[in-house]
């Protein structure tokens, strides 16, 4: 079993001896408890009674074995990590992170849309979008949303159609490589991301349609 222990910075595998030790010393506790309970429930306590007094003595330094063998071996510090609880506890922070990252995105949107950035709206759904995807949810209306600022961020330059970008994307959406669409009819229902797409998010793109520029 590999521990690492924060009081003394021991990283490493834990002695066999030790291991097997602490294994043996929890068996005995655990029998000692049957045996206690089992003696108790035959009303015969009177005819075993030293063997049954002793029984929670047993008990005791048992776990208490068990327990000690289960510390660090340099300094002896019960508070160790198995590679178990650090890989919950590394989960529970990225977690923890991915959410707090959330929430200030939310916060850098809301500033976004307040100041009609549509340049960063897009931007910052795009990232809302992928960190719902990397939490295991679907990204799909974010991505919409930053599809839909990206349109109107190319309508603020005049146009009013944009080519669809389908490159690094599947084999459905390169289909729709360089379709050109118009930006007004988009904006309302657009086709991205698309929804027969085989990726985890469609990461096709709108560009500006030069020859539509005003």
């Amino acid at each position: 079993m590999h521990i690492h222990c924060p009081h003394c910075g021991f990283d490493g595998e834990m002695p066999q001896d030790r291991t097997k030790k602490a294994t043996i010393a929890t068996a005995v506790a655990i029998a000692s408890l049957i045996a206690f309970f089992a003696i108790m429930l035959t009303d015969n306590i009177s005819e075993h009674f030293a063997f049954f007094a002793s029984l929670p003595f047993v008990f005791g330094i048992a776990i208490g074995i068990a327990a000690n063998l289960s510390h660090c071996p340099k300094c002896g510090h019960k508070n160790i990590v198995t590679d178990k609880n650090k890989d919950a506890a590394t989960n529970s922070e990225n977690s923890n992170k991915k959410i707090k990252d959330f929430k200030e995105l939310e916060c850098q949107l809301n500033k976004a849309i307040s100041d009609g950035d549509n340049h960063k709206m897009a931007t910052i759904y795009h990232r809302m979008a992928w960190v719902l995807v990397d939490e295991g949810s679907d990204g799909s209306d974010f991505m919409r949303e930053s599809n839909r600022a990206q349109l109107r961020h190319i309508a603020e330059s005049g146009a009013t159609r944009a080519d669809i970008i389908a490159t690094g994307c599947c084999a459905a959406c390169k289909a729709i490589h360089h379709k050109t669409v118009s930006i007004r009819k988009e904006i309302k229902d657009p086709q991205l991301p698309q929804k027969n797409c085989t990726k985890k998010l469609c990461i096709c793109d709108y560009a500006v349609n030069i020859d539509s520029v005003k």
